[in-house]
């Protein structure tokens, strides 16, 4: 990832493409910076542990089905038809994930229907972080944040996972991760116009990745150690 001029609330107003090449970068550089792009584990994972760490992939993917929802309801559709259709896509693809992960799951001994009590609260209070959001809002910490981080890190761990879920991963959920990447970047060039959703996209980010880094690899890593 390309080292990124820094953004700054004073540079708001911008052209809404500049602004959200500006909004990437900046989160690339955040990236980079906290080391968000390497691997969680240092070692293959066990059966055991890949079960106990599925219950909370199982959660994230429930969970962003109703994200996916929200902001379906919060979009013009009339004005945006082309992010409508893609946010039905990416509600199918997040069912379609907690599905095929939900029966990995199942052939690995687990129960599915657990998920919710087999999940760390940390993980829980990261995704509680959405409630009140707007769809500006959610577009840059959701697709541009979470999602934009587990791209770069699917390549890193998946050497560390079972052959059968790591196929999951690579064939599916990864593929499909990018694009709802690529739907949060098309929402801030057509949401993001002036210096009052710029300047919500930007704090919204900045204060949501910091959430995310210091629960979300807390409770992965705990996920996967309760084994």
């Amino acid at each position: 990832m390309a080292a990124a001029t820094p953004l700054t609330e004073a540079d708001l107003p911008l052209p809404p493409d500049e602004f959200a090449e500006r909004l990437l970068a900046d989160i690339d550089a955040y990236i980079d910076e906290h080391g968000l792009a390497q691997s969680r584990f240092d070692e293959v994972l066990g059966e055991a542990e890949m079960r106990e760490g599925l219950y909370t992939r199982i959660y994230n993917e429930i969970t962003a089905i109703d994200l996916s929802r929200r902001m379906l309801d919060q979009l013009d559709g009339a004005e945006n038809p082309q992010a409508f259709v893609h946010l039905l896509k990416q509600a199918e693809d997040e069912a379609k994930h907690a599905r095929m992960l939900a029966h990995r799951l199942w052939n690995l001994g687990g129960q599915p229907e657990q998920y919710v009590e087999r999940t760390a609260d940390s993980t829980k209070e990261i995704w509680a972080l959405f409630d009140g959001l707007d769809i500006v809002e959610t577009a840059a910490v959701l697709q541009c944040g979470s999602e934009r981080m587990a791209q770069y890190r699917h390549e890193k761990e998946l050497v560390y996972y079972d052959e059968e879920t790591a196929e999951i991963y690579a064939k599916v959920i990864a593929p499909e991760e990018k694009f709802h990447a690529k739907i949060g970047e098309s929402l801030l060039r057509t949401l993001c116009v002036d210096e009052d959703t710029q300047l919500r996209a930007l704090r919204t980010s900045r204060e949501g990745r910091e959430l995310i880094r210091e629960k979300h690899d807390k409770g992965i890593r705990d996920a996967f150690k309760r084994a």
